[in-house]
């Protein structure tokens, strides 16, 4: 969800439990804004500032830790088909960069997970 905050955007993310020991403050995100088409207007850039201390639940008693992303506002008006304005309130998902993986090594993991459990006793 897009909230303002002194003339910043800032998207309050919501991040599952188990990827928690991956983030941490300045990690690149990119952001989609629901309200408009990604084929059109792609992603915007931008980072975390903050992810919260502890898990908080949500209406259906799931668990998650809130994840603050401050988008680039040099990134939306540098575009040739800038998009409309961003209100509070829109929808929005978010990928965070939590590092980087060759193709052949994303491959194989499944191979090398079967690897390094196969020879072990039960």
């Amino acid at each position: 969800e897009i909230t303002p905050s002194d003339q910043r955007i800032v998207i309050e993310a919501r991040a599952n439990p188990n990827d928690r020991a991956h983030l941490r403050r300045g990690l690149p995100a990119r952001v989609r804004v629901g309200a408009y088409d990604y084929a059109t207007y792609g992603t915007f850039e931008g980072r975390v500032t903050e992810v919260s201390a502890d898990t908080l639940k949500d209406e259906r008693e799931n668990r998650y830790y809130r994840v603050n992303i401050e988008v680039d506002l040099t990134d939306l008006a540098e575009r040739d088909n800038p998009p409309g304005v961003l209100m509070p309130g829109m929808g929005a998902s978010a990928d965070i960069a939590v590092g980087k993986r060759t193709i052949l090594s994303y491959l194989l993991s499944p191979l090398l997970r079967f690897r390094d459990g196969a020879f072990r006793a039960s």
